[in-house]
């Protein structure tokens, strides 16, 4: 994940197809389904309008049945 602290956007490689992406506060709650933009294996999600500053958990369902979670800080 790039940039971590981020103020609007975020970006990440991935080689698998993604179903969808969560955010979610610490608790696991979720707050955000984000939209995103794939360009070949980069992913760009923007969060400029959807969370606060703060830290946050970001989930991406793969389309290979896996969850990957990452801890992401918005400043």
């Amino acid at each position: 994940m790039s940039p971590n602290p981020f103020q609007d956007k975020i970006s990440f490689n991935l080689d698998t197809p993604i179903l969808k992406i969560e955010v979610c506060d610490l608790l696991g709650r979720k707050i955000a389904s984000p939209e995103f933009q794939l360009e070949n294996e980069n992913v760009t999600v923007d969060l400029s309008k959807i969370i606060e500053i703060g830290i946050y958990l970001i989930k991406i369902f793969k389309g290979d049945g896996k969850c990957l979670v990452e801890k992401i800080i918005k400043k």
